[in-house]
């Protein structure tokens, strides 16, 4: 992932874009679950985001027999949810 943030500002990897190349990335957040220096609270979000996972139906129903909407729900579950409740999604950042 890294190396995509490098090279999507590349001109000699995308010669035939007319735009001016764009080197205006500072930090890269990647998500961590066990111990984040940082992280979001997204307990107002998580309904959306079941929804939107949902959308990807027919990928999860070839995953699992399960219904869509439970496999979407345990997803955000194990993405969001502490152990005291709260809903939030911790990440680290990487400087450039």
């Amino acid at each position: 992932m890294i190396d995509a943030v490098a090279d999507a500002g590349n001109e000699w990897i995308f010669p035939d874009l007319p735009e001016e190349r764009w080197s205006g990335v500072q930090y890269i957040a990647v998500g961590e679950m066990t111990d984040p220096p940082h992280e979001v609270d997204v307990s107002g979000t998580v309904e959306q985001a079941v929804a939107s996972l949902t959308e990807h139906r027919r990928y999860l129903e070839l995953l699992s027999d399960d219904p869509v909407d439970v496999q979407a729900r345990q997803v955000v579950d194990m993405s969001t949810l502490t152990e005291d409740g709260r809903r939030r999604v911790g990440f680290r950042l990487f400087w450039g």
